[in-house]
């Protein structure tokens, strides 16, 4: 997606370079272990987490997560992964240890995560808006990514041929935040007489 001019002058993206640190600790772990190692150093912390701390503490909550207690998190991963996944049903020694205390209706119950309908939205009451930021001839993000990959993405989700809410999403916030880095700079900039565009 990036514009030749933007890899020319910072060379090929290495997206698994947040990864790098940890790569003697990963060598040894299955693949399973792997991915549940990378999960939790960075999707749980960079993300679960954070929506779970602004979300109770705009609401005036203190929450706890006690599964993430450090004993408790070094014994489960340490644990054989047959304990842990058998073909589609995961958390295996969690289900048998409240097997005899939680009601099926629960037991059988999918995962209820932070998720928001962007697919929907971006085909809906938010379309307007998208378009008007991602395929606008004044959008900033063109500096950095190619107009007509972008404009090719908005149409394979609006045409319903493919869900890319998550995708659209990220570059709607990237343009929106290019359009306020400059407002956030303006009193900076003008208290030293420099004049932004």
């Amino acid at each position: 997606m990036f514009t030749p001019d933007f890899l020319a002058l910072h060379g090929p993206i290495d997206k698994l370079g947040y990864l790098r640190q940890d790569t003697a600790a990963l060598e040894p772990l299955s693949t399973l272990s792997q991915l549940l190692y990378v999960n939790y150093r960075s999707y749980l912390l960079d993300d679960l987490l954070v929506k779970m701390d602004r979300c109770s503490m705009a609401n005036s909550l203190e929450t706890r997560s006690p599964y993430l207690d450090r004993e408790l998190t070094e014994y489960v991963a340490q644990l054989p992964d047959h304990f842990k996944l058998a073909g589609t049903t995961r958390k295996i020694v969690l289900r048998k240890a409240f097997a005899d205390m939680l009601p099926p209706a629960i037991k059988s119950r999918g995962k209820m995560g932070f998720g928001v309908p962007l697919d929907a939205w971006f085909r809906g009451e938010l379309k307007d808006y998208l378009l008007e930021m991602l395929l606008s001839t004044e959008a900033r993000y063109r500096a950095y990514l190619s107009r007509a990959r972008v404009a090719e993405l908005v149409d394979l989700h609006e045409s319903g041929r493919a869900n890319l809410g998550l995708q659209l999403w990220t570059l709607l916030t990237f343009e929106v935040w290019l359009r306020l880095l400059s407002e956030w700079n303006r009193p900076a900039a003008a208290s030293h007489g420099v004049t932004l565009s």
